[in-house]
């Protein structure tokens, strides 16, 4: 079964990368955050 609570959050979490992307975060950066992202929602 999905998580509605999940999919909710995805919008957020693309801002939230979006804005890493932005502030020129290096991209080992942006993976720990992925990798924090995805075991958050798992």
């Amino acid at each position: 079964m999905s998580n509605p609570t999940s999919s909710t959050n995805q919008p957020l979490l693309q801002d939230f990368l979006k804005l890493l992307k932005e502030r020129k975060y290096s991209e080992n950066s942006l993976q720990s955050h992925r990798l924090d992202i995805q075991k958050y929602l798992d």
